[in-house]
């Protein structure tokens, strides 16, 4: 699985370097007071307690499918009558026989050209049927891939969206992973608990279309200079940019919905990207003048049968951000797969975040840490109660900036089973991960 996970990955990031030098007692007493009562329960018994075949697939491409190969090989080491098939297994001529289980490990690219529905609402991959699949965009590709119809209602008073289900168990590919504009709405929702921790949740506008777009940037302009659009079903800062009032409106929507079709073509297998969802530009706290935000995980306690949260690491912009006159991905966006910039600074960009030398570059300290986290617990307890009906939840992550005016952490994104560089972390709690996703699947960790 590892070997297959590196095929045609970016470079190896760094985030495995900053484990070492996380304040053991700070993640210890950040997990201990994040702790969230959460009821679950795990694909096994969602497929009345029978099954044979998981699909585990990752964005081709992507250098953290190697923590989704650290959660598999955890799975398959607890659980070693399953056969393990990768895209080694998958390039030569495979068959299968109908009384051993299979873990099919490997790139969506190489899945969904054979991937259907077959005539009881089960996913099959070569003829079989496909019990459980793991991935937080699960529904986004399969949707984009004209094997799984969605239905979204923009209204602000009604939003929300609808799919056609299926039989196969899904874990974290709910409706709150896939659609940002729901997850802007459910930190807005949260905001009376989450006010009393320093967190203040963003206001945001829904596009359903790309006639409404100019209408709804402008109505966003009449309260800020700058908004960021993020397009649907997406991760790693694909598609997500920035519109300025003081330049051509028409101009930057051409640009953009131009070049994020192409990416998402080339990227996701289809090029629809609406809804869009915006929200105002926050500048954030900095680090060595460029702007920084942190990354919290969290995941489930089969132990105890809730939610904890864990401080990952701090991740800073490419170039320095000097003046709010030219806002670009190599400024104000953070993610590490984005194209490298020509001007980008040399040096660290990931930093431990359960540090107290690095909280400080920041502008928090530890007892805000410890809020975030517990905020962090609060946001996906409520989201699983609210929006997990139809998905099972493993772990995930949230992403904050820290204000630069108000200080106040800003929760920008929720991250699913597909977000990686899981090696931030104290290197002791590694394993969690493992653990929450062997529950979701078979409810044994």
């Amino acid at each position: 699985m590892f070997r297959a996970a590196q095929k045609g990955a970016v470079d190896p990031s760094l985030e495995e370097e900053v484990g070492q030098y996380q304040s053991l007692s700070l993640t210890k007493e950040c997990l201990e007071e994040s702790f969230y009562p959460t009821k679950t329960t795990s694909a096994l018994k969602s497929q009345n307690g029978e099954f044979s075949t998981i699909l585990w697939p990752y964005p081709l491409g992507t250098g953290d499918a190697i923590d989704r190969a650290n959660c598999a090989d955890y799975f398959c080491n607890k659980n070693q009558s399953y056969r393990v098939l990768t895209t080694d297994s998958l390039d030569s001529s495979v068959s299968f026989t109908d009384d051993e289980k299979i873990l099919l490990f490997a790139p969506f690219e190489y899945i969904l050209p054979k991937l259907l529905v077959d005539n009881k609402g089960y996913l099959s991959y070569l003829g079989r049927k496909i019990n459980v699949m793991l991935n937080e965009l699960s529904r986004g590709y399969l949707w984009r891939n004209n094997i799984l119809k969605l239905e979204i209602n923009s209204d602000p008073a009604t939003l929300d969206l609808q799919y056609n289900d299926l039989l196969t168990t899904f874990i974290n590919s709910s409706k709150l992973t896939l659609f940002k504009g729901l997850q802007m709405k459910h930190f807005q929702k949260m905001q009376r608990v989450i006010d009393d921790l320093n967190i203040q949740s963003l206001n945001f506008r829904v596009v359903s279309n790309e006639k409404s777009l100019p209408r709804q940037v402008k109505a966003m302009f009449e309260s800020y200079n700058h908004v960021v659009v993020r397009p649907f079903s997406a991760s790693q800062g694909v598609g997500v940019s920035f519109f300025q009032k003081a330049k051509s409106l028409e101009i930057q929507i051409t640009k953009y919905l131009k070049e994020t079709k192409q990416r998402f073509s080339k990227k996701y297998g289809g090029r629809n990207i609406f809804p869009l969802t915006l929200s105002p530009f926050i500048e954030g706290t900095k680090i060595h003048d460029c702007i920084a935000d942190i990354r919290i995980f969290v995941f489930y306690d089969p132990n105890k049968r809730g939610l904890r949260s864990i401080p990952a690491m701090i991740r800073r912009a490419q170039v320095p951000f000097k003046h709010s006159s030219q806002i670009d991905y190599s400024n104000a966006l953070t993610n590490l797969n984005a194209p490298r910039a020509r001007n980008a600074i040399h040096g660290q960009r990931v930093y431990p975040l359960a540090n107290d030398n690095v909280l400080e570059l920041i502008g928090l300290n530890r007892q805000r840490l410890i809020e975030a986290c517990i905020g962090t617990s609060m946001i996906w307890g409520q989201a699983i109660k609210d929006e997990f009906s139809q998905a099972i939840f493993s772990y995930g992550s949230i992403d904050f900036l820290v204000s630069k005016e108000s200080r106040k952490l800003i929760p920008i994104e929720m991250n699913g089973n597909n977000v990686g560089s899981h090696p931030a972390v104290h290197p002791i709690f590694l394993s969690k991960f493992g653990e929450a996703a062997a529950y979701a699947i078979n409810g044994r960790s």
